[in-house]
């Protein structure tokens, strides 16, 4: 069964590559709130609503973006050897994406929770910092072996399967 399912996402990847990272972006980070909400946060009636915001940012924002930039980065950082390229691919995308990604991941999931620019401000002077600070405990070292050791079309994959816990993280962190 598992087999089977890996071929079918194999398949999809190849001959839809935007549309597959997308979808699989958004059932993650659907499955990272879903485990907040009912393993860390113990809610007794779990948040469709939250869960569909989650869903959305990843299938439009999140996974467009991340295949985008992993393509980016393979076409334009090169070096003599392939420890080189890793080592200036994976400072390019930690010193880039994580502000980037997370100012926009915070500002549309508070906007389309309560839409008020206020509430935006407000997350991002209490959740940026922190949230940046957690995600370079963790993403530099996923990146250095993505980058090293997995294809470029399986990366955004690769990390979205880590990302689950980051994304668990994530939503507890910004919906309490």
């Amino acid at each position: 069964m598992l087999r089977k399912l890996l071929s079918l996402y194999m398949d999809a990847l190849q001959k839809y590559p935007m549309s597959t990272t997308s979808i699989g972006a958004g059932v993650l980070m659907f499955g990272g709130d879903a485990i907040s909400q009912i393993g860390i946060e113990e809610k007794s009636e779990y948040n469709f609503k939250r869960g569909f915001r989650f869903l959305a940012f990843g299938t439009i924002l999140a996974g467009p973006m991340l295949r985008t930039w992993h393509v980016f980065l393979a076409r334009t950082i090169e070096a003599h050897s392939k420890r080189l390229t890793f080592l200036k691919m994976t400072a390019a995308d930690q010193t880039i994406m994580p502000p980037v990604f997370l100012s926009i991941f915070i500002s549309v999931m508070t906007y389309s929770k309560t839409f008020s620019r206020e509430a935006v401000q407000t997350a991002l002077k209490n959740d940026f910092k922190p949230v940046l600070l957690n995600s370079y405990k963790i993403w530099p070292a996923v990146q250095l072996i993505n980058f090293y050791f997995v294809p470029l079309h399986h990366r955004v994959l690769f990390t979205n399967v880590i990302a689950l816990l980051w994304n668990t993280y994530l939503a507890w962190k910004t919906e309490r």
